[in-house]
């Protein structure tokens, strides 16, 4: 697709979200470095840019413009670091310059660690399976299976777990938005994006 029919496209779906036509024209002229100089196209894939109030999108010779939200940057953010991990707390800082108290307590445990906590707290699970009713080590074996669940969870405030749905949320929200107008590329990113504990971009 040309730049022409590309902008002209663009210029219709600012027009159905609200977006001034000089914002948009303006921006994506702007943006031009996406466009291949040789071809004047429009690239088939990666095209994830911010224009004004909206972003401009291509994928498989398709062309959109989608509305901000702010799961959008954080998107973008993580598809610009594929394969790095950063939690909600990180990226809430990193992308939205909100910077989100945690415990001291708190961490993120490697597969391997929570591998080792899970056989620890089976093992003391057991153990307090097998006690009588009113033993004397029973409030010990409970207290310590706690601290192994709180471990587990990564020890985090109650404000670093608000931070962890905030950013599902935002970047639900935002692929929900990409599939009104690009149902692929949303599908694709609903599998390549990962917004949890730990939230990454593996592109397929």
């Amino acid at each position: 697709m040309s730049w022409a029919a590309a902008l002209s496209m663009l210029v219709q779906g600012a027009r159905a979200s609200h977006v001034p036509d000089s914002t948009i024209v303006a921006d994506l002229r702007a943006s031009a470095d996406q466009i291949d100089p040789d071809t004047n196209q429009i690239p088939m894939h990666g095209c994830f840019r911010r224009a004004g109030d909206a972003w401009l999108l291509t994928w498989q010779g398709q062309v959109a413009c989608v509305r901000h939200t702010a799961g959008m940057d954080i998107i973008k953010f993580l598809m610009d670091h594929p394969g790095e991990e950063y939690t909600a707390a990180d990226l809430e800082s990193l992308v939205r310059g909100h910077v989100v108290t945690i415990s001291p307590a708190a961490s993120i445990l490697s597969n391997a660690e929570r591998a080792e906590l899970a056989a620890q707290r089976k093992r003391l699970t057991q153990w307090r399976d097998d006690m009588a009713d009113g033993h004397e080590d029973l409030p010990k074996v409970q207290h310590a299976i706690a601290e192994l669940d709180r471990q587990m969870r990564g020890g985090w405030s109650d404000e670093f777990d608000a931070a962890r749905k905030r950013v599902a949320k935002a970047v639900s929200i935002a692929i929900n938005a990409i599939a009104a107008h690009l149902p692929e590329m949303a599908s694709d990113l609903r599998s390549a994006v990962t917004s949890g504990a730990l939230c990454i971009y593996l592109p397929r």
